[in-house]
């Protein structure tokens, strides 16, 4: 029953996945560096890794911009589901961007002292985590489950 209940909206309401992003969504693109992020059918957001020259490998940049495309996505009442996807043929991603991680690293143990240091240390694993977490914020399945009960 949910799902011809789901056809039948979507055959109701064609294109209608993020109506007030739609006029938006190709300037919010083009705002991502390292994101691809689509709408290949109604309710649906796909959002794809888009740094084949390293093969995904998760640097500052695209881990900001994956915690702020779920962060609009979490809060567009048309988006019913998420696909996190990769360019890459070969696989998702080859992890975090290791070369870049040191460079933060560096930057923060460039303070003059310890307690400086790991306050620096401290800020860029906060930010880092906080990004990532708006993955565990997206509620599509809470959305999905008070939909039909």
């Amino acid at each position: 029953m949910a799902l011809s209940m789901s056809r039948m909206l979507a055959r109701r309401l064609p294109g209608r996945c993020f109506p007030a992003m739609t006029s938006g969504m190709a300037d919010q693109k083009r705002g991502f560096q390292f994101l691809s992020v689509e709408t290949p059918s109604p309710f649906v957001a796909q959002v794809q890794l888009n740094r084949p020259e390293k093969r995904n490998a998760i640097n500052m940049v695209l881990w900001r911009e994956i915690g702020e495309a779920f962060k609009q996505l979490a809060s567009d009442p048309d988006c019913r589901a998420i696909v996190l996807s990769s360019n890459d043929e070969k696989g998702f991603s080859a992890g975090i961007d290791l070369m870049d991680l040191m460079a933060e690293g560096n930057e923060a143990n460039e303070a003059p002292d310890v307690a400086r240091k790991t306050h620096k240390m401290y800020d860029l694993v906060s930010r880092m985590q906080g990004d990532f977490t708006e993955l565990e914020k997206v509620s599509v399945h809470d959305m999905f489950m008070s939909w039909f009960f």
